[in-house]
């Protein structure tokens, strides 16, 4: 009998030095809260640059394929952005390629996709960069600047018409046609107060050929 007697208070001691006093938990619980308050703004930040290099890659890649296509398809190319809602923190933009396929009987050239949009990161704002004489890149409006794309894009974006965009035009001898010499675009965290983006992709008119710069 005693010795059963001891044995529990042997277990009993065993399970208490086993256990988690309450404040001990509480102590833990107290470390881990401060630990996730201090790593939020680092984790953030880290998703946050990764979604930007994902945009650069987006924009980089389409840049060079439009510049492939037209030398190999031996038409013009339009590498198109949207830009409806492009501060709207809840939108995202998207890319797209569209072919010059010949003019109607009014001598407006007609324009068909050459691949789906290409969606960019919700955090990631894409933007035409604004050189002394005006935007280096055409917009939708551009018809007095020589832009040869103008009004309601010929494909939709989420069941929607496009009518808020900017392009510049590959062409097969290389060359590409902009409002201003080197057409480049900025990549940039959206919503993030900076005046400075955190790559430029500059175009270089008379090749086609892009090159990024880390700001």
């Amino acid at each position: 009998m005693n010795a059963t007697r001891l044995n529990i208070r042997d277990s009993i001691s065993q399970c208490s030095r086993k256990a988690f006093s309450l404040i001990e938990l509480m102590s833990v619980i107290a470390l881990v809260s401060i630990m996730l308050s201090m790593s939020a703004p680092t984790l953030f930040s880290m998703l946050s640059g990764r979604s930007v290099s994902l945009g650069l890659n987006t924009v980089a890649s389409m840049t060079a394929q439009a510049r492939q296509t037209a030398l190999s398809g031996g038409q013009p190319v339009a590498l198109v952005i949207s830009t409806a809602d492009a501060a709207n923190p809840n939108s995202t933009q998207g890319i797209i390629l569209l072919a010059a396929v010949g003019q109607d009987g009014s001598g407006t050239m007609q324009w068909k996709a050459k691949c789906i949009w290409n969606r960019l990161p919700r955090n990631v704002l894409v933007e035409a960069f604004e050189r002394s004489g005006g935007s280096s890149f055409f917009n939708n409006a551009s018809t007095s600047a020589g832009g040869p794309l103008t009004g309601t894009l010929p494909v939709q974006m989420d069941n929607r018409p496009v009518e808020s965009y900017v392009y510049i035009v590959f062409y097969p001898d290389g060359t590409v046609s902009s409002p201003t010499a080197g057409p480049a675009i900025t990549i940039r965290q959206r919503g993030r107060q900076t005046a400075q983006p955190d790559f430029t992709l500059v175009v270089q008119s008379d090749s086609g050929r892009s090159k990024v710069i880390a700001n």
